[in-house]
């Protein structure tokens, strides 16, 4: 692994408010030191709305917020281009924050409020990663024309996975000690770069402990209804990619490739099983492919020179993607501009939702099988000369 990290927000999930209110119950004072202004948002369950906009006196502001009994809400008080601080406000409470002019959102106090002190300790967990990341990343820059940067880059990385499966730990543990807090929905979105701490394909049962028990803690909860449409969402794909893995790890030479029934151009529903006893090429590919519409002349050179050795191509396009208003069109006019001359050509016209991609895992075009006179696998995803050299090996 390469030492290139980003940072990630840690406030993927905070947010938005409502207008000024005559007082409800659930006052909050704070100081922000050297801020004028103190913007104050309230988290949606579709987003942020800004509802306020307070005049300090000394960085010192106050506000009431409308909350109804037993129905938190999340509130977020900015400083403008600089510190954030989210807040679960419950009826009755009175809470008190404090910040100094440097604050990032890690080290603020906060008192009056168990649920917002543990957005704190979240914010403090990950704040502690990313500060141990721009070190790694400060200490690579500097070494980089050690003559020995091989090693300290070995070493780096080896500390910077001890500390992501250090906060990882943290997170989880907090997850399992509190499973009902309404804060936990700030903990699953962590991460760093593209990588979510918790990842749901590891930590899916942790997802639907959760959401579970943030139900019977605030039953009719939007937040807590919209956080579970997310984990339904979540599952759905981790159970999909779990079907492709399990497809992809299928397909080792030798293996017997699984059939697929799809329809052809011709409007029939055509098998792979039919064209046993030739070798087949099986192209996955699309219209809207633009490498896989550059191999079209090799793939075309490919039939012409071996077909009447024995060779037969199929082509399965994942046309009909989100976007695509005419996939059947695009689908046929391809073939007929790119003069695939074979056959047969199949699709469902479901683009990624294809039985084609659950049936063999793959997640990328062009991607192949070889499949010998057998129906077994030769090999898998070759382009090129290797698909050539193995093609002629087949014959």
């Amino acid at each position: 692994m390469q030492l290139n990290l980003s940072r990630a927000s840690a406030f993927a999930f905070l947010v938005s408010a409502g207008a000024c209110q005559p007082p409800q119950g659930t006052l909050v004072k704070g100081t922000f030191e050297d801020a004028d202004t103190v913007l104050v948002a309230k988290l949606l369950p579709d987003g942020i709305e800004y509802i306020d906009t307070l005049a300090t006196r000394g960085g010192s502001f106050s506000i009431d917020l409308e909350v109804l009994p037993d129905q938190p809400e999340i509130f977020m008080f900015e400083r403008p281009g600089g510190l954030r601080i989210s807040i679960v406000a419950r009826k009755g409470e009175r809470i008190t924050l404090k910040a100094d002019k440097d604050e990032e959102g890690y080290n603020y106090t906060i008192r009056g409020s168990e649920e917002s002190a543990r957005i704190l300790a979240i914010n403090q967990v990950i704040g502690k990663l990313y500060e141990t990341v721009d070190t790694l990343n400060a200490v690579s820059q500097r070494k980089m024309s050690d003559p020995n940067f091989s090693a300290v880059r070995d070493s780096l990385n080896e500390v910077y996975r001890t500390t992501i499966d250090d906060t990882r730990k943290s997170l989880v543990t907090m997850l399992r000690a509190q499973p009902g807090s309404m804060t936990n929905m700030f903990i699953f979105p962590l991460g760093m770069g593209q990588d979510l701490l918790i990842n749901p394909v590891e930590y899916l049962p942790l997802y639907d402990s959760v959401a579970e028990a943030m139900t019977l803690a605030l039953p009719g909860n939007k937040h807590v209804e919209r956080f579970n449409e997310r984990v339904v969402s979540v599952r759905k794909r981790v159970e999909t990619e779990q079907i492709m893995m399990k497809a992809m790890s299928a397909l080792e030479p030798g293996a017997e490739v699984a059939d697929i029934e799809m329809t052809g151009t011709d409007g029939r529903k055509h098998r792979l099983s039919e064209l046993k006893g030739k070798v087949v090429l099986v192209d996955f590919w699309a219209s809207w492919c633009r490498p896989c519409r550059q191999e079209s002349p090799f793939m075309v050179a490919l039939y012409d020179k071996y077909k009447g050795k024995g060779l037969e191509i199929l082509s399965i396009s994942l046309d009909g993607v989100q976007d695509q208003p005419d996939a059947a069109g695009d689908w046929i006019r391809a073939i007929e501009e790119d003069g695939l001359k074979w056959p047969l050509h199949l699709s469902d016209l479901q683009g990624w939702s294809s039985l084609a991609v659950r049936t063999y895992g793959f997640g990328s075009i062009p991607f192949t099988l070889l499949v010998d006179r057998e129906g077994k696998l030769i090999e898998k995803g070759l382009r090129g000369e290797p698909l050539e050299q193995a093609i002629q090996k087949s014959l």
